[in-house]
């Protein structure tokens, strides 16, 4: 309890939501069953796997490796989308961005090369390459859960988007620099490779969960076990504070939507597909996308618009996914003095895939919106 008090005191956002769920239990007491513990559990196990990777380098050897290839500025700049979005589908955006954006920086100190503009395309492409898959997001992660899809339905309705994407960035790239450089990052050595192997094993175990293949409890335990084993630390440096953050936003959702007046309202004002998804896109603006998805999931059916609405809702401000602030953080510690040429270049590209996006997600919508 102590840490829990701990968290929520040092946390905004999640002192707002404990004050939110004890406000919300007047109306009744919260359950149990209001908390999605597949969700918790499974984002549990993520941090932990990728805890590891991180440790050991294994993330960074693959990302230097594939750099050296790059020959110019677009070149560079089109790999790093392209490991940005890659990796944001199995490791999540947030630690995509945290490992490749490090990258960028370093890189930018040997060559002469736009920092701004990498940094923020790479923040994109971690956001909307994250959309394609259950692990990509918690918004996903949680949505694919809480409407019982199956793994292949909900990469079929997002490929759509995943083309969009991939048109978006290359159109977003096409005028950049071809002059000639070569690059010469020294390879990071991997360290204890036999436990990097097994916790490979141990992220394949995580899909098959997802897919439903293994009980995600199972999975839970077994992980669990193997790291007490072989690297007990590790068990410190999941992200707590995101669960219990999760687990309130599960309480007052779940007190909410069991008072009457509210789930009237509410269904009737998500009513059809494109009430839906413009509601998703318009409020992730201002309270990010995951706790959009969380808060209008038990109020529609429309969860194809949905979906596509928290994810496109992802561009926009800096505040509608939470990774691109973790991007902007990251540049702004070593270039505190350009805090506005970021926020300038980042708002002129997301307003361009919004004003992309938007019309083709919209007209799509209309014409096979679930």
């Amino acid at each position: 309890m102590e840490y829990i008090w701990k968290i929520t005191k040092n946390n905004l956002l999640t002192s707002i939501l404990l004050i939110a769920a004890l406000i919300s239990s007047f109306w009744g007491l919260p359950k149990a069953d209001y908390i999605n513990w597949q969700v918790i559990a499974l984002l549990f196990n993520l941090m932990i796997v990728v805890a590891v990777f991180q440790r050991y380098k294994l993330l960074d050897l693959i990302a230097v490796k594939i750099l050296n290839l790059a020959s110019n500025e677009k070149n560079l700049t089109r790999i790093m989308l392209l490991l940005s979005a890659i990796s944001a589908m199995f490791i999540t955006n947030d630690v995509a961005l945290i490992t490749f954006v490090p990258i960028t920086l370093l890189i930018s100190l040997k060559i002469n090369i736009n920092t701004i503009r990498i940094i923020v395309l790479q923040t994109i492409a971690a956001n909307l390459g994250s959309s394609f898959t259950p692990l990509g997001n918690p918004q996903n992660l949680f949505l694919y859960a809480y409407y019982h899809y199956s793994w292949w339905t909900f990469l079929g309705q997002m490929m759509i988007l995943q083309l969009l994407a991939t048109t978006l960035l290359w159109w977003l790239t096409r005028q950049i620099e071809i002059t000639p450089f070569k690059l010469d990052l020294e390879n990071p050595r991997l360290k204890r490779p036999l436990i990097v192997i097994l916790f490979i094993f141990m992220f394949v175990a995580i899909l098959l969960s997802v897919g439903r293949v293994f009980d995600y409890r199972n999975i839970t335990l077994l992980i669990i076990a193997i790291s007490l084993i072989t690297v007990p630390k590790i068990i410190r440096e999941v992200d707590y504070s995101l669960l219990i953050t999760f687990i309130l936003f599960f309480i007052v959702i779940g007190n909410i939507s069991h008072i009457p007046e509210v789930v009237e309202y509410l269904q009737l004002f998500l009513k059809g597909s494109m009430m839906t998804f413009w509601t998703a896109t318009i409020l992730s603006q201002f309270i990010s996308n995951v706790p959009t998805a969380i808060m209008l999931s038990p109020f529609t059916s429309a969860k194809m618009a949905l979906i596509w609405g928290v994810n496109i809702g992802g561009m926009g401000t800096m505040i509608a996914s939470m990774a691109s602030l973790i991007s902007y953080r990251i540049y702004l510690r070593n270039f505190p003095l350009y805090s506005g040429n970021y926020i300038q270049t980042y708002i002129k590209y997301n307003l361009a895939g919004l004003a992309i996006f938007l019309p083709i997600s919209s007209l799509l919508l209309l014409l096979f919106g679930q």
